[in-house]
């Protein structure tokens, strides 16, 4: 299945320290080992709808949650197939959001 996540790509926070910037990236890791093609980008309003363009799950990086546009869920959802959109804390706790469109 293909999974969209949005997670920090800033080149120098990443180069500085993976897991820092992606806090999630073992979670990830494991979800790439299983066969699902993962695309990573940055949560900015104008690369929502491309980002999640096609795709079955939407991953949101729980730390770049509260940074992101209000809308970004209805956005993202409107790109999908069909919407799944979870946060995956920091921690592992992982929340599926319910969306308005």
């Amino acid at each position: 299945s293909q999974v969209a996540v949005i997670a920090c790509t800033v080149p120098e926070l990443v180069a500085a320290s993976l897991p820092r910037a992606i806090p999630i990236i073992n979670f990830l890791r494991g979800i790439a080992a299983l066969g699902h093609r993962l695309t990573i980008f940055e949560g900015h309003p104008s690369a929502l709808a491309a980002g999640a363009d096609g795709a079955d799950t939407l991953i949101v990086d729980g730390g770049m949650e509260p940074l992101l546009d209000e809308k970004w869920a209805v956005i993202a959802a409107g790109a999908m197939r069909k919407p799944r959109i979870l946060v995956v804390t920091r921690n592992g706790l992982v929340i599926q959001l319910g969306h308005k469109s």
